[in-house]
């Protein structure tokens, strides 16, 4: 289904239809994220030795905060110059040594605009911050 938008000129056409998504189908679910079809979450607990048997497992611990910010891992070609045949997550296995920006899963609720980092964070309210794994405090402002 294609929706139009009401964009405002150089308004991102990602960053206006994210942040449609939000506003209009937030309310309807206790949490929401944004990740491109190449794009990954895989979830280990805290622990770092076991992995939830679901997504409103994991984030059963996390309804306290507004955000649960996710460290990106970014893989390139890994030597591949066309696109081999099988999964992607069995054939690009080389990846940056550092981590990129980070991905948000927000409570819908809590967030109150677009945050610093384009499409990857949100601002929430009350100056509200999002927790890491560990539950760790990250700011979601610059």
């Amino acid at each position: 289904r294609r929706w139009q938008f009401p964009l405002q000129p150089l308004e991102r056409h990602q960053s206006a239809a994210l942040w449609h998504c939000l506003k209009e189908y937030g309310p309807q679910f206790d949490w929401m994220t944004f990740i491109d079809v190449d794009e990954f979450l895989f979830l280990i607990a805290p622990d770092n030795h076991t992995i939830p048997p679901s997504f409103s497992t994991f984030l059963s611990d996390y309804k306290p905060y507004g955000a649960v910010l996710v460290d990106r891992l970014e893989f390139g070609p890994s030597g591949h110059n066309k696109r081999p045949e099988g999964l992607v997550i069995e054939n690009y296995t080389k990846r940056r040594a550092t981590y990129s920006p980070v991905k948000s899963i927000v409570r819908p609720e809590y967030v109150t605009g677009q945050g610093c980092g384009g499409v990857h964070t949100w601002t929430l309210k009350g100056g509200g911050f999002g927790v890491d794994a560990s539950k760790d405090e990250r700011h979601t402002d610059c």
